[in-house]
């Protein structure tokens, strides 16, 4: 089975970069998969693929060699975040730079490509690792540093290492000085006192969103936003309570022609469900690439990504007030599952909470009993008796290891 995935998002990032590298087309049709000519092509593309991974590593870059299974290797780099592609594009020109050619009748060729995403259109894909190919039925496999399949996957993939856009930057910075100026990723303003006193919620939510938080200063900045800016707004802030709704209002505020009715009618007709981060996305392509986009939510079941996922994950509010971004078909029962799923680890937290709490009772109880145990020890030696008649039954005194056990048998 072979599965593949879109390089980059609509807003123009990717959170990876990979080199391929392969026998050519002309010699694929010359030589038949499998010959000694063949194979002798395949070794050169594995001489290649080593030597851009040496390239990488010298970069201070870490790289994953991949088998396809077929006539050639992917080279793996994963980021820690949703890099602007123009950034990726400008370290494979590093890569290629530093990089010797590749030899007759071998390929390269970059994920993401220069190649401009036309709107409403995907871009380029790729298989992902792992498969098995679909025309020799060879196993995509990944491969150490001396080209020798890996064994262990659960070790290898567990100690995967990811580039971050301030080692990119740097990259870039080193290696292309001379050339071009390297783009600085633009950052919005984190101060949140403009909008005085906010619930927790909401406070999170500006915090883990850029694009909601340079929604939001924008108004404070400028005294403007556009009708689909104030929708955004309401579409995200709209769906978290009463304290949302009323955030809307204190954001309006700022713009110049805000007025109270208005705002409070578009309220009232506010959709049933929150926007998602990939309408966002999509709307504001330039923003999202300039000022980063990064947020990761765990895949679950019957919903989809949004901004308001900040505040149920991370929230100590009162949760209830937040509309759960899920299918508009989804019952209320499996509504709650959703809800218990992202919240997991607030129920781990309480758990873990519990534990701590009764153990630290436990240790109490277990002094509490060492103290008794003492002093029924010292009675019992004054008698010199191992055993009494009490209300309850008999009380034994029973050795055991270095101490002794009570028991009360009836």
């Amino acid at each position: 089975m072979i599965l593949g995935t879109y390089v980059q998002r609509p807003n123009g990032t990717s959170k990876y970069m990979v080199l391929d590298v392969d026998v050519s087309k002309k010699y694929l049709l010359k030589y038949a998969y499998g010959s000694p000519e063949f194979a002798a092509y395949k070794q050169k593309a594995a001489e290649y693929v080593l030597a851009l991974f040496k390239t990488l590593q010298r970069m201070g870059i870490s790289g994953y060699i991949e088998d396809t299974g077929f006539r050639g290797y992917h080279i793996w780099v994963f980021f820690t975040e949703w890099i602007p592609v123009h950034y990726i594009n400008q370290l494979e020109e590093c890569v290629q730079k530093e990089s010797s050619d590749a030899a007759d009748g071998i390929t390269l060729e970059y994920f993401p490509n220069r190649t401009r995403v036309r709107p409403g259109k995907p871009g380029q894909t790729i298989k992902l690792p792992l498969g098995i190919h679909i025309r020799t039925g060879a196993n995509s496999r990944f491969l150490d540093a001396q080209m020798q399949p890996v064994t262990d996957y659960g070790e290898y993939l567990s100690g995967v290492a990811k580039t971050s856009l301030k080692a990119v930057r740097k990259i870039l910075g080193t290696h292309m000085a001379d050339e071009t100026e390297v783009r600085e990723q633009k950052t919005v303003d984190p101060n949140l006192d403009s909008f005085g006193s906010i619930s927790e919620s909401i406070r999170i939510v500006l915090e883990r969103c850029s694009l909601m938080r340079y929604l939001c200063q924008k108004a404070v900045k400028t005294g403007y936003l556009s009708h689909f800016e104030r929708l955004s707004v309401l579409y995200v802030f709209g769906h978290m309570g009463e304290d949302g709704k009323d955030f809307v209002h204190t954001v309006m505020g700022f713009t110049l022609n805000y007025k109270y009715n208005v705002t409070q009618k578009f309220i009232a007709k506010l959709r049933e469900k929150p926007i998602s981060c990939a309408k966002l996305r999509e709307q504001y392509k330039l923003i999202t690439a300039e000022y980063g986009c990064s947020c990761s939510f765990r895949q679950t079941k019957n919903c989809y990504p949004s901004p308001v996922l900040h505040a149920l994950k991370n929230s100590g509010d009162d949760d209830t007030g937040i509309t759960l971004p899920v299918s508009r078909t989804v019952s209320k029962a499996k509504e709650e599952k959703v809800y218990e799923e992202i919240n997991i680890h607030k129920q781990t937290q309480n758990l873990a909470q519990r534990i701590v709490e009764l153990k630290k009772q436990k240790r109490g109880l277990d002094k509490s009993i060492r103290k008794i145990e003492v002093e029924l020890q010292r009675i019992f030696d004054n008698a010199g008796i191992d055993c009494l008649e009490i209300e309850m039954g008999l009380l034994v005194r029973r050795k055991k290891g270095d101490g002794y056990e009570w028991l009360i048998e009836i």
